[in-house]
């Protein structure tokens, strides 16, 4: 999520209008430090979201564990982003939330 928030950052300086689509489980497990350990994972993950809501760049979180994680749609509400759970993902389906989110 950082590198991504970093990346759409510099893409807006060049002049362009980013967006951002986030496809995870919603599970974080590695955290800023790239050390292990869900629990900071999840609190650094919504620090970079608290971030990324100032930034005002849209982002479109879509959740394709087997259940949906609220976690995961807490963390796209502090980017002001969406959160779609689609746990039975295909490139088509994922292709088409993500165009017609970020448009």
């Amino acid at each position: 999520m950082n590198s991504a928030l970093n990346l759409a950052t510099l893409v807006r300086r060049s002049g362009k209008l980013p967006s951002m689509a986030f496809l995870t489980d919603g599970k974080g497990n590695i955290d800023l430090e790239g050390q292990p350990g869900r629990q900071k994972a999840m609190s650094d993950a919504a620090q970079i979201a608290e971030i990324g809501r100032t930034l005002n760049i849209p982002a479109i979180f879509i959740d394709c564990g087997r259940r949906g994680n609220p976690e995961l749609a807490n963390i796209a509400d502090k980017m002001g982003g969406a959160y779609l759970c689609l746990p039975r993902a295909n490139a088509q389906a994922i292709s088409a939330l993500a165009q017609s989110h970020l448009e």
